[in-house]
């Protein structure tokens, strides 16, 4: 298990590694302002979008697809899953498409003059929303078929095809090539997906226009909709975010943007290639009923992560001044925005080692699926954010919205362990897999 974490966590680090990137060439290209702003805004409404129906999919279709695999059903399950959650997808990006006036209006940074030039640009990331939702589907079914740097070659090739096209168009375009770079990187991960998925020998599993789409609407609610619905609880704290930064002035919502991305390097570099290990592991000892095996491989898991974390997360709040200078050295980031990048990286190190772990736990209860421990624990992490922006924000200005989500991740793990913990004893109340 340990090589083939190794050999997975390098290509999810090079996949990573061009979005990552992306976001640094962007900062150097354009700076930091309102038009940047207006981008990771966009980018945030989008991201809100594609997690609701991409990241919780990509996670909870492994246990679920093992299931009905079992069962022998799988193929034409996802096959119609896939439509119903673009359909899902196209509902929610009208309804946000129309009301954009009303949500633009509360992020003071903005003016109505402004919501022409958000609109083109959230009409540019749309097919990067319903290309990532069925990339994240993809990424699933291989990861649930073992095929783990197959699917890691998806994150690849999304990050190069954006990071390229992006070089290509940013000195004509501006911030208008942003939007369409990640846009043609969506595509190319769909694409090499689908060729990917032929190749495994199982044409079906490609993702094609099924009959009977709207049947069985069971296979999405019964399995996927708390997941769904708990991602989607959460990606609305980016966002939440945002609002609290764009009150201190232009610039702001961008620095946060960028600081975010390099708190998330060590993320990568520690869990990338042992989450869609772990969860497919998990699953199968599951379904296997093998208890046992399941509480042995988490603890050894998360108590072998936890100290490496610490140390990592130490270092980095030492090392975050240097590195913001030397990455953003001759370029249009201001010294000014270079502190505040700084400041807010810094403040997000505090919660480095319970976000880790709480990714560990989540994963883990997807596997058994209790959903209902992440649901909850979803809205908790919403409640909690908006209440300590609220106090920290007004205390500390905008170092207290880093701060405040380090101390909700604090507090998240620490449910998600308790309630691990108490329900340990409860394994025999998993339904029988095959009935499932």
């Amino acid at each position: 298990m340990t090589g083939n974490i190794l050999k997975l966590t390098v290509f999810v680090v090079v996949g990573k590694g061009f979005v990552f990137l992306f976001h640094i060439l962007l900062g150097r290209s354009l700076g930091v302002g309102k038009g940047t702003d207006m981008f990771y805004f966009v980018l945030g409404v989008i991201s809100l979008l594609v997690f609701i129906v991409g990241a919780a999919v990509e996670s909870s279709i492994v246990p679920v697809y093992l299931l009905r695999k079992r069962v022998g059903s799988h193929v034409e399950d996802i096959n119609r899953l896939a439509f119903q959650l673009l359909i899902v997808l196209s509902i929610l990006s009208m309804t946000v498409f129309y009301s954009l006036r009303h949500i633009v209006s509360g992020f003071s940074v903005f003016s109505g003059e402004d919501v022409t030039h958000i609109r083109w640009m959230l009409a540019c990331l749309l097919p990067y929303s319903f290309l990532s939702i069925l990339s994240s589907l993809q990424r699933g079914i291989l990861n649930a078929e073992g095929e783990f740097i197959a699917a890691s070659f998806l994150v690849i090739s999304e990050g190069a095809g954006s990071l390229v096209l992006f070089v290509l168009l940013v000195g004509s375009y501006g911030i208008l090539a942003a939007p369409l770079a990640l846009g043609f990187g969506s595509f190319a991960g769909f694409m090499l997906g689908q060729t990917l998925l032929r190749k495994k020998g199982d044409s079906r599993l490609t993702l094609t226009f099924t009959r009977n789409v709207f049947s069985d609407w069971n296979l999405i609610f019964r399995h996927l909709s708390l997941p769904i619905v708990g991602t989607a609880i959460v990606g609305i704290n980016p966002l939440i975010d945002q609002f609290f930064l764009s009150r201190v002035g232009e610039g702001v919502i961008t620095s946060f943007s960028i600081a975010s991305r390099f708190y998330y390097i060590p993320t990568t570099l520690a869990v990338g290639g042992l989450l869609p290990i772990l969860l497919t592991r998990l699953s199968t000892h599951v379904v296997n009923r093998d208890y046992p095996g399941y509480r042995k491989l988490l603890r050894r898991v998360l108590f072998s992560l936890l100290p490496a974390s610490v140390v990592i997360s130490i270092v980095l709040a030492f090392l975050g001044r240097p590195l913001m200078q030397w990455v953003f050295m001759h370029s249009r980031v201001s010294e000014e925005n270079i502190e505040m990048i700084t400041n807010m990286f810094q403040y997000l190190q505090v919660g480095l080692s319970p976000y880790l772990a709480s990714m560990i736990l989540t994963r883990a209860n997807l596997a058994l699926r209790k959903y209902s421990l992440n649901f909850y624990c979803s809205l908790a992490n919403v409640v909690l954010n908006i209440g300590l922006n609220v106090v920290l924000y007004a205390r500390l200005g905008y170092v207290g919205v880093p701060l405040a989500t380090s101390l909700t991740y604090v507090v998240i793990f620490l449910a998600l362990y308790f309630f691990s913990r108490k329900d340990e004893g409860k394994f025999g109340s998993v339904p029988d897999p095959v009935m499932a």
